[in-house]
């Protein structure tokens, strides 16, 4: 109900003076219903949660109409919020393993990196389409840090091991695709110091299970020759200087570790 009301006042937004007090009221009345209906969701005990799925969805639908017609940055964040507990919601109705969660988050994040930079690209009188670009990015960044920490807590578990380092290789790709994206060094520098980590652990358990001798002295090989790869990729990007010196000095680092 809240969504429809939202549609309609933004349908009718340049309507007759004599109608638009209703469809201010509707806009006020579902800015109260879609919040309420999504807290009263929350505490109700159903599996598969399909109806929280659904609850989310129409306040991500309803917080994106409000955030297009009533320019806010609060409905900017109400939205992206929202479209975080309906991919939550909808992965539990999905049963998808908690394990995978790290890996979803470094794929979404990417999703909002680049539909920030979509939304850079509109051409528009309104001065909040920056503001909505530096939320969709904030989110974003936010999703990646959850993806890399949840990714290495599940990476402790050897059980779990293998999703936790594809989800911290993931966010380490986020990060230098992010780099790319706005030419800031510290991404690169954060993309590859974070590689280091579902490289070793990979390694250490590969090595471990074939049984290789002397695991430990192999895995100090394979990161040397990590070490390699990166001052061989820095010598590659010696027209951005920038980015070259923190692959120089990493590599350094992990060839004198």
């Amino acid at each position: 109900a809240g969504t429809l009301m939202t549609v309609a006042a933004s349908r009718f937004a340049k309507a007759k003076d004599d109608v638009k007090s209703l469809l201010r009221a509707a806009r006020y009345l579902s800015q109260i219903l879609i919040p309420l209906s999504v807290m009263y969701v929350i505490l109700l005990p159903i599996k598969p949660p399909t109806g929280h799925m659904l609850a989310f969805l129409f306040a991500t639908i309803g917080y994106a109409i409000l955030a297009m017609q009533f320019p806010s940055i609060i409905f900017a964040y109400a939205a992206l919020a929202a479209s975080i507990g309906t991919v939550a919601y909808g992965l539990r109705v999905a049963e998808l393993p908690t394990e995978w969660y790290a890996t979803v988050a470094s794929i979404l994040a990417l999703v909002y990196i680049f539909i920030g930079q979509r939304t850079q690209r509109i051409k528009t009188e309104s001065t909040i389409i920056p503001s909505y670009v530096k939320a969709l990015n904030i989110t974003g960044l936010l999703l990646i840090c959850i993806g890399a920490l949840s990714g290495f807590i599940f990476s402790l578990d050897s059980t779990k091991l293998w999703a936790g380092v594809i989800g911290m290789t993931l966010a380490a790709l986020d990060l230098a695709i992010c780099a790319y994206i706005f030419g800031n060094s510290f991404y690169t520098l954060s993309a590859f110091s974070l590689f280091i980590l579902p490289f070793a652990i990979a390694f250490g358990r590969w090595f471990t299970d074939t049984k290789v001798a002397q695991p430990l002295s192999w895995l100090t090989v394979a990161i040397g020759g990590l070490a390699f790869a990166y001052l061989l990729i820095g010598a590659g990007l010696r027209k951005t200087q920038v980015h070259a010196r923190w692959l120089f000095a990493v590599g350094h680092v992990l060839a004198g570790a």
